[in-house]
């Protein structure tokens, strides 16, 4: 799983109770400007040590050859747990560092997230291939819980689906620098 998972979410920690962004059919562009605006993008996540426990709950890859079926489901329900260090300056753009890499053929279908809830569905199409990325969860400053779903169409398996949940919370300062 991508390292960059961990941050999947803190765009969704950025906002506060009176920050809210709702969006349709809206490019990232068009989302991270929305987010400026409400300064759901200015505020941030408590900077610190965060862990997050991402899990695997189901996977399918209807008409895949068996055995590679067998090996992907042989990951589910194992959580791979990260650690990782939010510094203050990337405290203050979650949204940015989520976006990161992709790529220009991304569109929110729709998007909601304040209050301490989000709620959005991303399809990015590449090349032929279709995924189509889901979240929903809750959140605060200090933690987050999501369930996301992903579903791949197009590529060589023809269908892949799957279901995941990330669990994260802040657990201290950052370590100090050596030397």
């Amino acid at each position: 799983m991508n390292k960059h998972l961990i941050w999947l979410v803190p765009l969704a920690l950025a906002g506060c109770k009176k920050n809210a962004v709702e969006a349709q059919n809206a490019s990232i562009e068009e989302v991270a400007e929305k987010m400026k605006e409400s300064g759901v993008a200015q505020t941030s996540l408590h900077p610190g040590q965060w862990q997050a426990t991402v899990k695997l709950d189901n996977i399918s890859a209807p008409g895949a050859p068996p055995e590679l079926e067998k090996n992907m489901r042989s990951s589910i329900g194992q959580a791979r747990t990260m650690l990782e260090c939010l510094t203050e300056e990337n405290a203050k753009k979650p949204f940015e560092r989520f976006v990161e890499g992709m790529n220009k053929d991304c569109k929110y279908d729709h998007i909601s997230m304040g209050n301490g809830k989000i709620d959005s569905k991303l399809v990015c199409t590449t090349d032929g291939l279709t995924r189509t990325m889901t979240m929903q969860g809750a959140y605060s400053p200090e933690s987050y819980k999501l369930q996301m779903t992903t579903e791949a169409t197009g590529g060589p398996v023809k269908r892949v689906n799957m279901t995941m949940t990330l669990d994260a919370k802040r657990v201290g300062e950052c370590p100090k620098k050596q030397g």
